[in-house]
């Protein structure tokens, strides 16, 4: 036969005469708190990386854009989906090292953030732009671009850029739904 025995641990009320002795208490932590200790933190260990990166220098958006194109293209080129992220973003400078980044949908955002720790490496690193900050955004349904030309107009597009393209649709005598 088996006895379980309990032992009841002394409650404390958090009534107004006890919540003072609580909050005092050396034992006591808050949740609040060491989130806020946390992000207080994650700032100075930023901010000590960008004074250790060495002096910040300045950047356009064009010249951003084209570091953001150069690592989708040589960076990521074993990893499609992050590739394709980086791709299909719109960029735009909002502040003096802030970079508005939207994308067309959550998953995108999803790959960039998989890659965001090292991308940030390699501005800092590689690029001499350390502490530039991403705020991530979706693009809005009227942002999004969608191609407004017909079939016509895009193969006439591929025609004037590869003449061979019409020697292919007579060849194969091909039809092209005008």
């Amino acid at each position: 036969m088996v006895v379980k025995s309990t032992v009841a641990a002394p409650a404390i009320k958090p009534s107004a005469e006890n919540r003072g002795k609580i909050f005092s208490s050396p034992d006591f932590v808050s949740i609040k708190a060491l989130a806020g200790a946390t992000a207080q933190e994650a700032a100075k260990v930023e901010e000590q990386n960008v004074i250790d990166a060495g002096p910040i220098r300045e950047f356009t958006i064009d010249e951003f854009r084209e570091i953001w194109a150069q690592y989708a293209h040589h960076q990521l080129a074993h990893n499609m989906q992050a590739q394709t992220a980086f791709k299909v973003a719109t960029l735009e400078k909002v502040g003096e090292r802030i970079i508005r980044v939207a994308f067309p949908s959550e998953t995108a955002i999803m790959f960039f953030t998989d890659v965001r720790v090292a991308f940030s490496e390699f501005l800092r690193n590689e690029q001499s732009l350390p502490g530039v900050e991403f705020e991530l955004d979706t693009l809005k349904h009227n942002e999004i671009r969608l191609s407004t030309k017909s079939d016509k107009e895009k193969f006439e597009a591929m025609r004037e850029k590869n003449p061979a393209l019409e020697e292919l649709r007579k060849k194969f005598n091909l039809q092209i739904d005008f």
